[in-house]
């Protein structure tokens, strides 16, 4: 074909490839006349065969995986031997169309086009199985080699663009063009391709690279662990905190299940389908259940041990307790001492609470019955509906308000600007609220304003709030003392929640104070915002201090809309520029 390429006197114009030969090609090439034709007919019965036997079997595979759509019909086998007549039906009929058109040269293009990527997309995905060293990857073929496959994949591709370029450039736009329709697409389908095996192998080598890089506060994520139980039971809490990663960051949904009120197998939320339901969200989250016999235990287990190398989680989220002053004490200890260990292992913590009608409990079901996880148990969460998931929509036009009360490296006001990045919460803009000295007001304001400038945080507005550093009015005072009453202890001290060393300190008395107050004027400013964020008080390390800290957490963020309660873990994590 090469030898008769060149320039036609006759066409005025430079030939090559089929183009340049007239007549029959393959007896200018042939030494024999004979035992050419006897190729010809075994090369067309083998082709023939293939294609008519071979080509409907394939196609019934395609139907059945639904990778198309409207031609799951053609894909149906005999009821007998699942045989796929219909398929052998439309090769019949599509070359039967071919040999219509009566002129063999008009076609031979295509179809050794076709016939050739077929060949070369075979030796490519032979090549990069042995090129991603997949255990799985085992050829039989005793004299195959990677390298005579990648051979085979680039004489077969050049040999299309010698037959015909434009045929070949029609060819590569056809199956370029089905590839990015499934890659768009995203079939259900497991096929163990070799691009699995690609992925897992970069995402080996990244993960080893990235361990030996140091931390910055330039590349700082949060990459945050939220205990929320049953995901499919609690999708406020996965709505909001996959809002905040945004596919850009590690989040782990973590489920601690008690050994000891599982009834039955079935009863625990199948892996696979709580994967599934995440796909189907669109949220980018990692499901780990864990066995363990306390939700505290169960907590300290997770953090230790989810992730790999530097995706190991840095925030803590959990669902915030309603019904604490109901529950049994231990689990009350549990989830405080779970947010003292959270400090511990160096991680930030936040806690979700939502307005109480969205967490109305609802009537159990027998499911319910059958499974009580510890996440359940301990943060008393009930299962909301989807209607009841009030972070699925898009939010209302509002402020995100953010009480900025401690210097916690500035995760305070990372996460609520992450929020408000997301196309749901596009309509809320960000408003903050200090503390501040009335003689230092306006001093206070605007040092304040240039760091934000600095941070490169876009806000609505910013308060400084002398009156943080008041006293609380007496009707708020009272109302603490008296929820603080309930949990003190009995004359008999068979019933020490709040024992009168943490009563009596006079640091915890400072501390209540602040937080009622805060209470107060959280209330007054921030009622009618979308979301509220506000920093916490460390817990104090006294013994059976759990539930005061619990008051702190009630009086604090009681009567408001949706509420993170946040406290960072002091390391720097927004970037200044000077």
């Amino acid at each position: 074909m090469l030898r008769y390429a060149g320039w036609d006197e006759n066409l005025q114009k430079y030939v090559f490839g089929l183009s340049s030969l007239t007549g029959q090609v393959m007896p200018i090439l042939s030494a024999t006349y004979v035992i050419l034709t006897g190729g010809i007919v075994a090369a067309s019965l083998s082709s023939a065969i293939a294609s008519l036997v071979g080509a409907p079997k394939v196609f019934q595979a395609i139907c059945e995986d639904k990778l198309f759509p409207y031609v799951g019909f053609l894909g149906k086998g005999s009821p007998k031997d699942n045989e796929p007549r219909r398929g052998y039906l439309l090769t019949t009929l599509i070359g039967l169309a071919f040999v219509a058109v009566g002129e063999l040269n008009a076609i031979a293009s295509l179809i050794s086009n076709f016939f050739l990527i077929s060949y070369a997309l075979i030796n490519g995905a032979c090549f990069l199985g042995s090129v991603s060293n997949s255990p799985g990857w085992r050829p039989s073929f005793r004299f195959y080699n990677k390298w005579l496959a990648l051979l085979g994949f680039l004489s077969c591709s050049s040999m299309m663009f010698l037959i015909d370029y434009k045929t070949a450039l029609l060819t590569y736009f056809v199956i370029g063009a089905l590839f990015v329709y499934l890659l768009v697409r995203d079939p259900n389908v497991n096929w163990g391709t070799s691009t699995s095996a690609f992925a897992y192998l970069s995402t080996l080598h990244s993960i080893l690279k990235l361990q030996n890089s140091p931390d910055h506060v330039k590349t700082f994520r949060p990459q945050i662990l939220a205990v929320t139980g049953d995901p499919t039971k609690h999708q406020a809490l996965v709505t909001l905190v996959s809002a905040i990663t945004k596919n850009a960051s590690m989040m782990i949904c973590g489920n601690i299940i008690d050994r000891e009120t599982v009834e039955s197998a079935e009863a625990v939320p199948e892996y696979q389908e709580v994967k599934d339901w995440l796909s189907q969200n669109k949220i980018k989250s990692f499901y780990t259940p864990l066995f363990c016999s306390n939700f505290r235990l169960g907590v300290s287990c997770l953090l230790q041990t989810s992730g790999l190398g530097k995706f190991r989680p840095n925030v803590l989220f959990l669902g915030y307790k309603n019904n604490w002053q109901e529950a049994h004490p231990k689990d009350v200890e549990d989830y405080v001492n779970s947010i003292y260990d959270t400090f511990d292992f160096n991680c930030a913590v936040c806690i979700l609470r939502l307005p109480n009608k969205t967490f109305a409990e609802n009537e159990e079901t027998e499911n319910n019955k059958e499974l009580k996880t510890r996440c359940e148990t301990v943060l008393a969460m009930p299962a909301p509906t989807m209607e009841e998931n009030m972070f699925r929509v898009r939010q209302k036009k509002g402020t995100i308000d953010i009480w900025w009360l401690y210097d916690d490296g500035g995760l305070s006001i990372l996460i609520p600007h992450l929020v408000s990045l997301h196309w749901r919460w596009a309509g809320c803009q960000l408003r903050i609220f200090i503390s501040g000295s009335r003689s230092r007001q306006e001093q206070d304001y605007s040092k304040m304003i240039l760091l934000l400038q600095k941070f490169r945080i876009n806000i609505k507005c910013l308060n400084v709030i002398p009156e943080l550093k008041s006293k609380p009015s007496r009707q708020a005072w009272k109302e603490f003392e008296e929820l603080q009453k309930e949990f003190e202890t009995d004359h008999d001290e068979t019933n020490a929640f709040i024992p009168p060393a943490a009563k009596d300190d006079p640091m915890n008395k400072r501390i209540a104070k602040r937080n009622v107050r805060i209470g107060e004027l959280v209330r007054e400013h921030s009622k009618d915002a979308t979301l509220v964020v506000i920093n916490i008080p460390l817990p104090r390390q006294l013994e059976n201090a759990q539930y005061q800290y619990m008051c702190w957490l009630e009086t604090l963020s009681k009567g408001l809309p949706p509420t993170i309660l946040m406290r960072g873990n002091q390391e720097n994590v927004l970037t200044f520029y000077s």
